[in-house]
């Protein structure tokens, strides 16, 4: 993540990267999502890890094609339900199978 993403609740990172992949040096396009939740008692109950009073999760998704835009519009859609069932990662499954299934 960016400096002084700490001071967000939430944001989104477009950035770039090479990589090898499938044999070959290619340049990949990703787009990330964090948002900081507050931890509330019920959490605290369920999951004798959390510790402090706010969570942070983030998402990205990483693509061949610079789709900055698409990837964003659709992750918008899969964070804004994961991040309040973030046990949930069915739902994580369920999106990238929609994305590939697109992007093809």
């Amino acid at each position: 993540m960016p400096d002084s993403s700490h001071n967000k609740t939430e944001n989104y990172n477009f950035f770039n990267f090479q990589a090898t992949w499938k044999a070959k040096k290619r340049l990949l396009f990703g787009v990330s999502y964090f948002k900081q939740i507050k931890v509330t008692e019920d959490m605290k109950a369920q999951d004798s890890e959390i510790t402090r009073s706010y969570l942070q999760k983030a998402i990205a998704v990483v693509s061949t094609l610079p789709l900055f835009g698409y990837l964003k519009l659709r992750l918008a859609s899969t964070t804004k339900v994961f991040f309040n069932e973030f046990n949930n990662y069915s739902l994580i499954e369920a999106a990238f199978k929609e994305l590939s299934k697109n992007l093809k």
